[in-house]
């Protein structure tokens, strides 16, 4: 339903009424481990979905980077601010505001985020996701971040596979 309105972005909002699940999440796509409600109306379904996580720091970021895989569109806050959107217009979107296009999706992509968005202790990253249309035939979510921290220039993924580039490189991996 709508949290248009509601405080649903910032750190203290209570999700204690939320449903709860592991990503990828959405329905009629392969590979989703969270099947979501569509709404029940096949040709009047839910326009956007809302998911909230938060993720705790010791040290404050350099740098961090979303990968995400998205169908339609979605925007991203980080403790209340938006961080950045993927294909949906520009200015105020509300819940009925639908994604801008539905090409080929899912999309997998990367999105740098502001550091500075992030402080040490606990975080909220915040999603809305958006169809590209009311009877649209499905929608996906799955995301994670990949930073590195000021104090020891460590690099930290919840990706399982890290592509190293050329040339000379002292690694210590810890899983």
């Amino acid at each position: 339903g709508s949290l248009d309105g509601e405080s649903w972005k910032l750190v203290n909002y209570s999700t204690t009424n939320w449903s709860k699940g592991a990503a990828p999440l959405g329905y009629s796509k392969a590979g989703i481990v969270t099947e979501l409600d569509y709404g029940g109306d096949a040709n009047n379904k839910h326009t956007t979905y809302y998911f909230r996580k938060q993720m705790s720091f010791y040290q404050t970021l350099h740098s961090a980077v979303l990968d995400s895989v998205a169908d339609d569109g979605f925007i991203v806050y980080v403790n209340g601010r938006e961080a950045g959107r993927y294909n949906l217009p520009s200015g105020e979107v509300t819940y009925s505001t639908l994604a801008s296009t539905a090409n080929n999706n899912p999309d997998k992509g990367q999105m740098v985020l502001d550091a500075s968005l992030f402080r040490k202790g606990i975080n909220t990253i915040a999603v809305e996701v958006h169809n590209n249309n009311l009877n649209s035939s499905d929608i996906m979510w799955d995301a994670s971040i990949s930073y590195v921290t000021e104090a020891d220039n460590s690099y930290i993924s919840t990706d399982a596979k890290y592509t190293i580039g050329s040339g000379v490189q002292e690694i210590n991996a810890v899983f």
